[in-house]
């Protein structure tokens, strides 16, 4: 399959959308009839600025203007029912336009959540400034990117914002972004592949159903009705705890993603519904930029989408021994240079099998592990400090999005829900009980 940019006319260029990205367009089209989209992904920055926010909003603009210029994709349009990419070379008018529908600035006084549901789910990258909370939000689709992808916007865009030259508008169609496997340089998929993820797809199908959390309502009632508000939890260790943690960890050979996971699966048990299950049936997402990134490759580029992952099927009874299943099952995908394409192959084999409507989620517990966030955004840009970090998504279904990361040397745990389905005093006691399995079985003091 050729994902590759075309120019097509002048002046216009298509790609076909991957496997991975035809997967997300089913995934997030929950909530459509109703002018929300599930998994739209937020990145907030709270940002300090000695003139005051208000003055530094004229740069935001014009650095959004040059990442666009930049990053040409982040400007383009997926058609979803044709699965193909599409970027125009823009006239002035065009430009206009562009920048009324993807930079907003919200009214002095507007208040706000740390991270606001969008009231209209935007079709391409968008920044929202917000100058009563010296807050800039970007936010975008999930077929766009991913979590750190929109991390890379953000932290190229206030490294934009700060440099001292001024750079001349040109829009023409300027780094493109490839697809992941294109980027990283992956082998096409072949027959093995395909055979693989059919043995795959067919034992994560037979451990089914798995695990389940109790929900407020049942889901297929829930979906029928129009989607609540996405809310979030956040715990933190202390800096202290974290250290502690990260040394014990240390000794037992895992990862903070290893140790998060199985306490979350340990955690779904205390407060699984479905008697006849032990099975943690989850989603593994990780970072592709992370484990395929080398000087051969050009995966650094922000606006694609370059996550990948895996469909474990994990039976949880002690911590101990789901603790090294999991490191069990992470090692291996990092050992695996061929697992994209064994995910392509897998997602391809299902698609015939979907109807036009997303695919239903199960009332789980889900991890993104974003890493050390330093790693992409810094506490300085110039004369601009980063004062504040958020990472979250709009859900739309039973599925509780935890994501995991490390900001100011504390580990903390971001869980996104639908009030639909959960009370958040639910939410708050699965989370401090993940929190309470890690110290405990770790033995953090």
């Amino acid at each position: 399959m050729d994902c590759q940019w075309h120019q097509k006319e002048p002046g216009v260029y298509q790609r076909t959308a991957t496997p991975m990205e035809r997967w997300m367009t089913r995934v997030t089209q929950t909530g459509h009839e109703f002018g929300k989209e599930h998994f739209i992904i937020s990145v907030g920055l709270q940002i300090q600025v000695p003139e005051g926010f208000s003055a530094f909003v004229p740069e935001l603009r014009r650095a959004w203007g040059i990442l666009r210029q930049r990053h040409s994709s982040i400007a383009s349009l997926l058609d979803r029912k044709a699965g193909i990419w599409r970027y125009v070379v823009p006239t002035p008018e065009d430009i206009d336009d562009w920048f009324t529908e993807t930079f907003i600035v919200a009214p002095f006084g507007t208040a706000a959540g740390p991270l606001p549901s969008p009231a209209h789910p935007p079709k391409r990258p968008r920044l929202l400034a917000l100058p009563s909370t010296s807050r800039i939000i970007l936010q975008a689709p999930h077929t766009v990117t991913d979590g750190k992808g929109l991390m890379l916007i953000a932290s190229e865009l206030l490294r934009i914002a700060t440099e001292s030259t001024k750079t001349k508008s040109s829009y023409e169609a300027v780094n493109l972004s490839p697809p992941f496997s294109v980027a990283a340089g992956l082998p096409p998929v072949d027959e093995n592949d395909m055979r693989r993820a059919a043995s795959d797809l067919e034992q994560f199908l037979s451990a089914l159903p798995a695990m389940a959390l109790p929900t407020r309502t049942a889901a297929g009632n829930g979906r029928k009705r129009h989607p609540a508000r996405t809310r979030h939890v956040l715990q933190a260790f202390s800096e202290h705890d974290t250290q502690s943690l990260l040394s014990r960890l240390k000794q037992r050979g895992l990862t903070v993603t290893h140790a998060v996971h199985a306490a979350i699966a340990c955690t779904t048990k205390r407060f699984n519904i479905n008697p006849s299950s032990d099975i943690y049936a989850g989603v593994l997402v990780l970072d592709g930029r992370s484990l395929y990134q080398d000087e051969r490759n050009n995966l650094k580029t922000p606006g694609s989408l370059s996550c990948t992952g895996w469909f474990p099927t994990v039976k949880v009874s002690s911590f101990e021994s789901t603790v090294n299943a999991f490191k069990a099952e992470y090692t291996n995908i990092q050992r695996d240079r061929r697992l994209p394409n064994v995910i392509d192959g897998l997602l391809m084999q299902m698609m015939p099998f979907l109807s036009e409507s997303a695919p239903s989620s199960g009332a789980d517990a889900l991890l993104s592990s974003i890493g050390v966030v330093e790693s992409v955004i810094h506490h300085k840009y110039s004369f601009v400090e980063v004062l504040e970090f958020e990472i979250g998504c709009e859900v739309l279904n039973p599925a509780i999005d935890i994501f995991l990361y490390t900001w100011h040397d504390r580990v903390r745990l971001a869980a996104y829900y639908n009030e639909s389905y959960y009370e958040a005093e639910t939410v708050i006691q699965f989370l401090a009980m993940v929190i309470s399995t890690l110290k405990r079985e770790l033995m953090v003091d």
